[in-house]
């Protein structure tokens, strides 16, 4: 038999937890944190956007939803790209991503990208998609050599950096810190250049040697 007193106490749990449960549609008391900004919600309509602090209300079916707007990174690879002049290379992207602060910007956006703006997963998935586009955008408008040797490295990482950013920018993202730590050659190709430096040591040591052989003819000459 169970006593009469353990079955009170159980109902009575249950009864708080649901009475608590529901009561959270009719209140709230928290604390937005510095690298958050909150979004109330009264009877499904966004009310405000509210900064970091303390967020209270009070009414029906009222709710406080917190975007975490600190970065979040990603880091994208592809090894497949080619370049306008036929040559494959593979890159990797990194990149910092921030959600928005601005009441504006949250509240036209919230409705459409709401996952976006409360699940890290969902935001790495748009960027890495965006990302995969700007690197064949900017890479297949560049030859090999200004893609990959010298100054033509800034300049692939300018270009990504502006593609992802007019991509981001629709959905009130930020995009900030783009790199592009890793480029990838082929075999084929890494043998080729390899083959070309090779060429150019032993034709600037041809000049040298040849440059010395008149010297000395010239002193032989002398004497």
């Amino acid at each position: 038999l169970i006593p009469g007193w353990f079955v009170g106490l159980i109902l009575g749990v249950i009864a708080i937890a649901v009475l608590a449960n529901v009561s959270k549609s009719f209140w709230y008391f928290e604390v937005i944190e510095n690298d958050q900004v909150g979004v109330t919600i009264e009877a499904g309509e966004i009310q405000g956007v509210l900064q970091p602090g303390i967020a209270y209300d009070f009414g029906l079916f009222v709710d406080l939803v917190k975007i975490t707007t600190s970065a979040v990174a990603i880091t994208v690879d592809d090894p497949e790209l080619i370049t306008i002049d036929k040559q494959r290379i593979g890159l990797e992207v990194t990149a910092d991503v921030f959600r928005p602060r601005e009441a504006d910007i949250v509240i036209s956006n919230y409705s459409r990208y709401r996952n976006i703006y409360l699940n890290d997963e969902s935001l790495q998935q748009r960027m890495t998609a965006f990302t995969l586009q700007a690197m064949k955008v900017c890479v297949g408008d560049k030859k090999f050599d200004e893609a990959v040797i010298g100054s033509g490295r800034d300049d692939l990482r300018a270009c990504i950096d502006d593609e992802l950013s007019g991509l981001a920018e629709p959905l009130g993202l930020e995009v900030r810190n783009v790199a592009v730590p890793q480029i990838t050659i082929s075999p084929e190709v890494q043998a080729g250049l390899d083959a070309i430096v090779q060429s150019r040591l032993a034709t600037e040591k041809a000049k040298q040697d040849a440059e010395k052989a008149k010297q000395e003819a010239i002193a032989q000459q002398a004497v």
